[in-house]
């Protein structure tokens, strides 16, 4: 009897803490819809930098930078709960990831004023990251460790390789035109390429272990070395050492507040910013003891879903019906805001029926 009951306390822990990540998720997506509407409506948004009177609006808009790092990393530490909470071990993460690939191929075809077939976006990066996951949660933590910065490393050699420019754009990024194709899109050079975007993923697990055990100091500790190696290497770079300057190591200290493509420091810097996020929704949690019925909550379990309409209705439709920028800075934020007042609301009222028929219903079916 004795046994039952710790395996009840372990078991409802672990949900309780899977809310503090759903309620993260849930801000994640609100940064989400802010940034791409931001983009997407505003009349302005490709010169913004050059109107100071919209720095609150362009600093905003910068915030949702935060989200998809959110999302890998999130979805690396989800993988520890769910194989824990379901107790169907490997199986049911790599069908898991195979659904989240499937979809990340489907959002391609749906989308294609955005994407092309090979486009490698965040859900790609996740269901790949997902596939990997029982490989990459028996590994120790050095090992872990190792494995993070080696993609990292990797993500060097390929830009140097493939000679990619220090910024690259939408239709670099979708064009399989290229030698390599799909496959350099997918391990280099498109929106989240596995390269160096995988590391946060591994972070993820790294994290979602000492949850799972309940220790938050070594969460801490993790993003604080993550975060001041991040800075090491951008001040590298700040005080004009010969190193940072090398041809095949400069993308090694390249730094700016964009990650197309994504170098070291911008990468351990935001991967540093999502685990202290973590800690502090988890105590947040702890002090305050968030309901199931809390609004970030119902958000972050409807985030596939939301993905899928406001990428659709702004981005696809937005460019076929004409109202692409077409909005002052004012409407669009008006816009933004009803928005995610909506997307709030339709999660809420969803939640009553478990988000029956939403992407995230179809995706349990499989499990």
């Amino acid at each position: 009897m004795k046994k039952k009951n710790q395996i009840k306390v372990i078991k409802n822990s672990i949900m309780k803490r899977i809310v503090a990540l759903d309620m993260l998720k849930g801000l994640a997506v609100i940064l989400m819809v802010e940034q791409h509407l931001g983009i997407w409506l505003w009349t302005d948004s490709q010169n913004a930098i050059n109107f100071p009177k919209y720095y609150p609006l362009i600093g905003f808009n910068a915030m949702g930078g935060f989200a998809a790092p959110a999302f890998i990393t999130i979805a690396g530490a989800g993988t520890v709960f769910l194989s824990t909470r379901h107790g169907k071990g490997d199986s049911i993460l790599v069908k898991r990831g195979l659904m989240i690939l499937f979809f990340g191929y489907m959002l391609n075809v749906i989308i294609p004023s955005w994407f092309s077939p090979g486009s490698w976006y965040v859900l790609h990066m996740i269901g790949f990251g997902i596939i990997l996951s029982p490989l990459l949660k028996r590994l120790t933590l050095p090992l872990q460790v190792t494995a993070m910065f080696l993609c990292l490393a990797v993500s060097v050699v390929l830009q140097n390789y493939l000679d990619t420019p220090s910024f690259i754009y939408n239709e670099f990024m979708r064009d399989t035109g290229r030698p390599g194709g799909i496959f350099r899109l997918a391990m280099a050079e498109s929106q989240f390429p596995v390269f160096p975007w995988l590391s946060l993923f591994i972070a993820g697990i790294i994290t979602g272990k000492w949850i799972m055990d309940d220790k938050l100091k070594p969460v801490i500790i993790f993003a604080a070395l993550l975060l001041l190696t991040g800075t090491i290497l951008c001040l590298v770079n700040i005080a004009g050492f010969d190193i940072a300057k090398n041809d095949s190591l400069k993308r090694v200290f390249w730094y700016y507040l964009g990650f197309y493509p994504a170098n070291p420091p911008i990468i351990l810097i935001l991967a540093s910013l999502v685990q202290f996020s973590l800690v502090l929704f988890i105590r947040l949690d702890r002090k305050f003891t968030f309901s199931e019925s809390n609004p970030l909550i119902s958000t972050g379990r409807l985030s596939l879903t939301i993905l899928f309409l406001h990428v659709f209705i702004f981005r696809e439709l937005g460019v076929r019906y004409k109202f692409w920028r077409l909005f002052s800075a004012a409407e669009a934020f008006g816009i933004i805001l009803l928005t995610i007042i909506f997307f709030i609301v339709l999660s809420i009222f969803w939640k009553k029926s478990s988000y029956k028929f939403s992407l995230e219903w179809i995706l349990r079916k499989f499990d």
